[in-house]
């Protein structure tokens, strides 16, 4: 089995008790904030996935590995044109370019030696938090976590300290092409993003037991 990052920041559940087609531009979005003390207006929301793995595990500081099923969209929020670029294309970065992105996730944790099966990524409410270990699985071990932060690159396209987001992201409908809800999240930095959003498929694929976006492998460059 595998071990995701996130799953390592779920670690703490288990002492909690866990019970026995692509488009270049995000959809139309009524999300407004202020983020960085700036005005943050959405102007194009997209997302990856969903990805789903039955083979994936918690071990640090366990006494035996628990088994980890989860299913998870990264989905994000621009306040420029070009995410969908950006994520497909991650050599080509952009200068100043500001992005809400996040992770959302619903997953099993199982017991050891007894296989767990991922739940879907379902029309649900989210809760945002900063540390998922504070969270506590429903009887069945089944959890549902949003990890959300927002990101800029500076005019040398240097990413600027990220800073993290609490509230609630809540799905209300999803398809292969298409995610729709709403967003209510603060920013430790006192800043907001709320409204509802209507997000596009993005041609990107991750590793569902270690999600995270995609990386440059070569050369980049900065425009």
């Amino acid at each position: 089995m595998r071990t995701t990052r996130i799953a390592l920041a779920l670690a703490a559940l288990s002492a909690a008790g866990c019970g026995s087609s692509s488009n270049d531009g995000g959809g139309p979005t009524e999300l407004t904030g202020t983020i960085r003390g700036q005005p943050f207006t959405v102007v194009e929301a997209a997302f990856a996935g969903p990805e789903a793995s039955n083979d994936c595990s918690i071990e640090v500081g366990l006494p035996a590995p628990l088994p980890y099923a989860p299913s998870s969209v990264l989905i994000g929020f621009s306040k420029s044109p070009g995410l969908c670029q950006t994520l497909t294309t991650p050599c080509a970065m952009k200068k100043s370019f500001g992005l809400v992105g996040g992770l959302l996730v619903h997953a099993r944790i199982g017991q050891p030696g007894t296989p767990v099966t991922a739940p879907p990524l379902d029309a649900a409410g989210y809760t945002v938090v900063t540390d998922p270990s504070s969270l506590t699985p429903d009887a069945t071990g089944a959890v549902r976590v949003g990890i959300f932060s927002a990101n800029e690159t500076d005019d040398a396209c240097v990413d600027k300290a990220s800073i993290d987001a609490t509230g609630t992201a809540t799905v209300t409908a999803i398809s292969a092409n298409e995610i729709r809800g709403s967003l209510d999240l603060t920013f430790t930095d006192g800043g907001t993003l709320k409204g509802p959003f209507v997000a596009q498929k993005c041609a990107v694929t991750y590793d569902a037991c270690d999600p995270a976006p995609p990386v440059c492998n070569g050369t980049p460059t900065c425009n």
